[in-house]
């Protein structure tokens, strides 16, 4: 796995990691990408942690928490592309278009990641 996908990992120990978190991740191990590939690898790291079953992908809503779309990685990445790729240049549309949720399997491979001292 690429760093950026380490860091979401770790991000997720501590809490829910929004849609723009995983964005910024990507950017920080790729600051010279430009906007399509920023976009083509933030969506391909969702997709993969997902996939990978190390991550649920859904919302979050006030008094309830985290909410999983139960609905299929394809459609799921559809509903975020078409947020984060089409209004990418307009500012906090897309940022928490979608959230994302360790699963117990990722929570055993971000702790595995994370330095010892």
């Amino acid at each position: 796995m690429n760093s950026a996908r380490n860091d979401v990992l770790m991000d997720g120990l501590e809490d829910w990691v929004h849609f723009y978190r995983v964005h910024r991740l990507v950017y920080l191990a790729n600051p010279d990408a430009s906007p399509a590939e920023l976009q083509t690898e933030s969506l391909n790291t969702v997709a993969d942690l997902v996939a990978a079953g190390l991550y649920q992908v859904g919302t979050v809503e006030r008094g309830i928490g985290f909410v999983p779309w139960g609905i299929p990685i394809d459609e799921a990445l559809d509903r975020i592309r078409a947020e984060y790729v089409g209004h990418y240049d307009e500012n906090g549309v897309w940022d928490y278009v979608a959230w994302l949720n360790l699963t117990d399997e990722g929570q055993k491979v971000a702790k595995a990641l994370l330095p010892t001292s």
